[in-house]
């Protein structure tokens, strides 16, 4: 049974994040050790998307490795601040519209959010490991876990973009000139 919680990132408190998070499998059930125990496979939604945008996918993909007896690692979705059923950033401030977060507060928050959940899910495990990051994403998820993965290199183990973002193109160069 997936755990369906929230916490307030450290340095943000006040604030909650809430979260989907589906432990891996255990060694028990199947017979040998698992060895994604130390992954962590992070599905990133799009801007308009909830993190239960996400539920299908995994139910499905938690489905057919119990069914063939498989191990699987760690899933979690989560909602970005003010996004679904999480609170607003407490760097946005009154009036509207001023923001104050970007992508790349995004992309701070996402690290200190793994961080958090790690301590608090999979450390237990193995204390001196980190995880190993593996990122589902989407649309602008896609963008938010580049932008990770050059921040933080080294944490990110593998990435599946679906439906992603070409954040460095002015869009009229990749399709062909219908008059040529």
């Amino acid at each position: 049974e997936p755990e369906v919680s929230a916490l307030s990132l450290d340095g943000k408190h006040g604030a909650k994040i809430r979260y989907t998070y589906y432990p891996a499998a255990p060694a028990s059930s199947l017979g040998h050790n698992n060895r994604f125990s130390q992954t962590l496979i992070v599905f990133l939604n799009g801007l308009m998307l909830p993190r239960s945008s996400w539920d299908a996918s995994i139910n499905a993909f938690l489905e057919k490795r119990t069914k063939a007896g498989l191990p699987y690692p760690a899933l979690l979705s989560y909602d970005r601040y003010g996004q679904g059923d999480s609170d607003r950033d407490p760097g946005d401030v009154d009036p509207p519209p001023c923001h104050g977060h970007d992508i790349m507060s995004a992309v701070r928050d996402l690290r200190q959010f793994t961080l958090q959940i790690w301590k608090e899910h999979l450390q237990k495990s193995s204390p001196t490991q980190s995880p190993c990051l593996v990122f589902v994403c989407n649309s602008i998820g896609c963008a938010i876990a580049r932008l990770f993965t050059q921040t933080y290199p080294g944490t990110v183990v593998g990435m599946m973009f679906l439906d992603s973002i070409m954040a460095n193109s002015d869009y009229t160069s990749i399709w062909p000139n219908p008059d040529a």
